[in-house]
């Protein structure tokens, strides 16, 4: 009817007098395949113009080797949406139980909490909330106090390496008289720890390191 509707189908009596009079003869069957094809050709054509895909587009034919692979990827398909709706699942169940177990840890460690038996569990999870956000940023700003003061005791010693070079320093003692003084110190009781410390003091080649004396002093 739609063809019938666009014109694309005329001597619609010719058709008729064919279906009545030669139902089964072989210039029916003929002209009974010949129509189908047309008919596919145009809804063919209806698909491709509202696929977006050009009049003269070619489109491949559908042949048995083409509906199996259809089929095994549809298969493919399904196999792989029933295993992501299994995960899915049991992450749903894991997420559900880990959630009983929080709530019941909850109602445990607040059962001697006269005030928080009187308010609602959204209430109480909200003051919860309240109170993890304000020592996570408590916490936060200990961190930056830190961080500055680890920078600047960063500064502070890369400007003391700078002025303390070797042919900078004038020490009034030998390094004799230090290793001396180091040995002496280090092979005290209880200053075992202090012993490798000690050995830094002075490099492979004897050179005296100024912040590693600072250092341990």
């Amino acid at each position: 009817n739609s063809l019938i509707e666009r014109g694309k189908l005329v001597g619609m009596e010719k058709i008729k007098a064919h279906v009545v009079v030669l139902p089964g003869g072989a210039k029916f069957m003929k002209f009974l395949l010949t129509l189908i094809k047309f008919v596919l050709q145009e809804e063919l054509r209806r698909a491709k113009a509202s696929s977006g895909l050009a009049p003269d587009a070619e489109v491949e034919p559908i042949t048995k080797t083409r509906i199996a692979q259809m089929i095994a990827s549809h298969k493919r398909l399904v196999d792989v949406s029933e295993g992501i709706r299994g995960t899915i699942r049991e992450d749903v169940a894991a997420l559900t139980e880990r959630t009983r177990k929080i709530e019941s840890l909850v109602e445990t460690v607040l059962q001697g909490c006269d005030l928080a038996q009187q308010m609602n569990y959204d209430k109480l999870m909200l003051l919860w909330d309240v109170r993890i956000n304000t020592q996570h940023r408590e916490q936060q700003k200990i961190r930056q106090r830190m961080q500055a003061i680890a920078d600047e005791y960063d500064r502070v010693v890369e400007k003391t390496e700078s002025k303390l070079k070797a042919n900078e320093l004038t020490l009034p003692f030998t390094k004799e008289q230090l290793k001396d003084c180091l040995d002496k110190y280090t092979a005290q009781p209880g200053m075992e720890q202090v012993h490798q410390h000690a050995q830094d003091v002075f490099d492979g080649t004897g050179k005296l390191h100024a912040v590693k004396l600072l250092q341990l002093l």
